[in-house]
This record gives C-alpha cells, structure tokens and sequence, in this order.
C-alpha cells in the first residue's frame, strides 16, 4: 500500500505542473467561463463500488457478484487551489439480505484544463450474488440473497486522459463543475491506464449449484489481472442555456498478465494476453454562476479471459455514482455580481 501512495504523490507533482502549463492557455471565453475566485460550497450523496461477473458465451450466461454497501452523505467546498471535503456513511439496512461488507476506499482524481489523472485504491471482503436465479429458478426477491463472506477482491487503477481541445471544451466543468461550459462542444482523448484486479475465496468462487452450467475453468479459488493499455476516445458536453449532459468514453488496447489458481489447486496458470480496457464518465445538470445541481456517473471496466476455449471471461467493474447541490459565494462585495 505504501508504493500506491508513494505514487499519489508522484502524480500529484505531475498534476502541479501540468496545472501551471494549463495557465499557459488562454480558455476561449466564449466557450469557458471560470468561477475560481468564488467559494463553491456543495452537499452530496455519493457511493463507490467495485463488482465483477463471470460471463460464458457458450451458455450466454452471466454470474454477478455485487458488494452490499451504503452510501455517503457529505459536504465540500473549493476556493482557487483549495478544496476539502468530508463524509459520513448512511445506515445499511440490507445486511440481513445480502451480507456485510468490509471495504477499504481510496483515491483522487484531479482535472485540469488539459489532463485528468485519477488514481484508486479499494479493498472489498463480502459478496452477495445478486441473481441467484440464473441457477436457482425458485429464488424470489423476497428471500435472502447468497452470501459469500469469504470473496475479497483488491483493485488499483491509475490513469491519465489528455484532452486536445481544451480551449473550448472544459474538464472541470464537465465533470467536476468548477468552470461552467457556455455552449455545447466536444473533444478528442488520449489516455493511459493501468489497472491491478484480484479475486480470491476460500474455496471455488461458483456455488456448487451453478457448477455444471459453467466452464471447468470458470472454478477458480484466485484469480486476477495486471494490465497496461493505452487508447483513445471522445467527450461531448452539449449545452442547452445553464442544463447541460456531457459523455466521455475511452477504449483502451494493451497487455495483460493473467493468474488462475483452480479449486483443486493442481492448475495453477499465469498467462499473457491482450487487453481491453473502458472507462466511462457521465454528468448531467444544471451549471450557472451562483448554483449547481445533477449527477455525475463514472465506470472503469477491466475484463480478462479465463480460457478461449470456452469463451468465459471475469469483468471487473469499478464504478462511481454522485448525486449533488452547489452554491457559489462572491466575497468581493466592490465588484459588480457577474
């Protein structure tokens, strides 16, 4: 854990000078208008989860573990540089039904006019297949879910997006509204990601009653993934007065090493193999000068194949969900209100 760290602050001295290059830029007013001399305020609630499924083409099936975790609700504020913001977690009420899980989450992402770097760190023990009735067909939603207390993932992510257009189109407005974009304008990405995934259990990871539906493969006590992809993609924030709805989309191509170590502990693999990587943002509300309100929506998928034989595949899903109210104060009472 102390190399991710060490990391963060390489990143973050990284991010400090790609800021002062962005100063360098002159935004197009016409396109950007900024809201850093102001103090942004902002309530919110907010939930960050990992999840993974083990999906057979064969059978065209699907298995779906899911964490059962509560929500956050927190306040934050921002003024030029300087930004802080604290959580409390809301009560789970669901821990009969579908178990408890222990998580351990961590991380930063930071825009600038030309870079977004975003780094993660998550830590999950306890799972709960949420559709039992792919193998159960007498399970109704009225009973308690599969409970895997034993199932812990770990899952570190780094990445950096590069965006071309920068003078006109706006990261900080698009995803983390602290400039407000003025009209509806799109932009070309480059990114660079690396991702780390590990699955592992007591024992095998399927029930014992979806085993036969399943590939031998797909009966694995451990499994993970490391792997480094670059690619491309686009960002459109299209704009009606202040509402506004932006989607990012990047598609990662690379190399990955895969672990597999089996129920019966006697095939035990480690293999090199292509990777694809995806990572989603979506943010849709309202931005004006004084308030602010909507969602803002991220995904980072990382899947990897556990034999090409049988055409089965572990998808690794990192996902991020925030739902928030802004107001921003002037503190210059000699100036006219903009």
């Amino acid at each position: 854990m102390r190399y991710f760290f060490l990391i963060i602050i390489i990143l973050n001295s990284i991010y400090s000078f790609a800021e002062k290059n962005d100063t360098i830029i002159k935004i197009d007013t016409t396109f950007i208008k900024e809201t850093k001399n102001l103090l942004s305020t902002q309530l919110y609630l907010s939930n960050s989860s990992n999840n993974f499924n083990i999906k057979s083409y064969n059978i065209n099936k699907t298995l779906n573990y899911t964490p059962n975790i509560n929500g956050n609700i927190g306040f934050g504020f921002a003024y030029k540089w300087i930004g802080a913001s604290i959580s409390i977690g809301l009560k789970n009420n669901e821990i009969e039904k579908k178990g408890k899980t222990d998580k351990f989450d961590i991380g930063f992402t930071m825009f600038g006019q030309k870079n977004i770097i975003d780094a993660k760190l998550q830590l999950f023990n306890g799972f709960y297949i949420a559709n039992p009735w792919i193998y159960d067909t007498n399970f109704t939603d009225t009973l308690n879910y599969p409970k895997r207390k034993d199932i812990t993932t770990n899952s570190a992510r780094i990445s950096w997006v590069y965006s071309f257009n920068n003078k006109k189109f706006s990261n900080k407005a698009a995803f983390a509204q602290s400039e407000i974009q003025l009209k509806s304008v799109g932009s070309f990405l480059l990114g660079a990601f690396a991702n780390a995934n590990i699955i592992s259990a007591d024992s095998s990871v399927l029930p014992i009653q979806a085993r036969n539906q399943f590939s031998p493969e797909s009966n694995f006590n451990t499994t993970g993934n490391l792997s480094f992809t670059f690619g491309g993609g686009y960002a459109y924030s299209f704009i009606v007065k202040h509402f506004f709805l932006t989607l990012s989309l990047i598609q990662g191509l690379g190399m990955q090493w895969i672990i597999m170590i089996y129920d019966n502990e006697q095939l035990n693999e480690v293999r090199k193999s292509l990777a694809t990587h995806t990572q989603i943002r979506l943010c849709i509300g309202y931005n004006s000068y004084r308030n602010y309100f909507g969602i803002n929506a991220f995904g980072d998928i990382s899947p990897f194949e556990l034999t090409k034989e049988n055409k089965t595949e572990v998808n690794f899903n990192s996902n991020y969900i925030k739902i928030y109210y802004g107001h921003r104060f002037n503190f210059n009472m000699f100036k006219k209100k903009q």
